[in-house]
C-alpha cells in the first residue's frame, strides 16, 4: 500500500484548490481566485483525486478534513498580485 499523502505531497496549489473545493466552488471560480485557467484547476483536481484515491469532489474534501489537509474556517485562497 502506498504511503499516506501529506500536505507537501499535494503541493501549495493542490492545497489551495482543495480549499476552494471545500467551499463548493466550481473550477472556474477557483481559477478566478487563484489567477489560473479552469483547465489548470481541472489538472490540479485530477492529481488530487489520484493522490487521495477518490473519484468525487465531496469525498476528496472529506478526506482532506480527515487527514488534516483542511480545517474548518480555512480562508479562501487569494491570487498573487501580478506586477
Amino acid at each position: 500500500m502506498a504511503d499516506e499523502p501529506t500536505p507537501s505531497t499535494l503541493g501549495l496549489r493542490g492545497q489551495q484548490v482543495l480549499v476552494g473545493m471545500s467551499y463548493g466552488l466550481t473550477n472556474a471560480e477557483i481559477a478566478g481566485l487563484l489567477g489560473l485557467s479552469p483547465h489548470t484547476v481541472h489538472t490540479h483536481i485530477s492529481r488530487l483525486m489520484r493522490t487521495l484515491q477518490c473519484h468525487e469532489r465531496a469525498h476528496a474534501v472529506r478526506l482532506g478534513f480527515e487527514r488534516g489537509f483542511l480545517t474548518m474556517g480555512d480562508p479562501l485562497p487569494r491570487a498573487r498580485r501580478q506586477t
